[in-house]
């Protein structure tokens, strides 16, 4: 993130910084990583779930 080490961002900030900015997606991408993963991973399998979260897929719409 972009953001001083020491600063604790909450996700509504950090989805208004999204909204202003659409370049910071990827500090939402790596807030919710892991999360996105675990849950995809247990619904359905690792195989979606890592395709889903990969690095280099489209971006959501505005």
């Amino acid at each position: 993130m972009i953001i001083g080490a020491c600063e604790q961002v909450t996700d509504a900030e950090l989805v208004a910084r999204y909204r202003r900015n659409p370049d910071l997606f990827t500090d939402v991408h790596d807030r919710y990583y892991r999360d996105v993963y675990l849950y995809v991973a247990g619904r359905l399998d690792t195989q979606i779930a890592e395709d889903i979260t990969a690095p280099g897929q489209p971006r959501p719409r505005q």
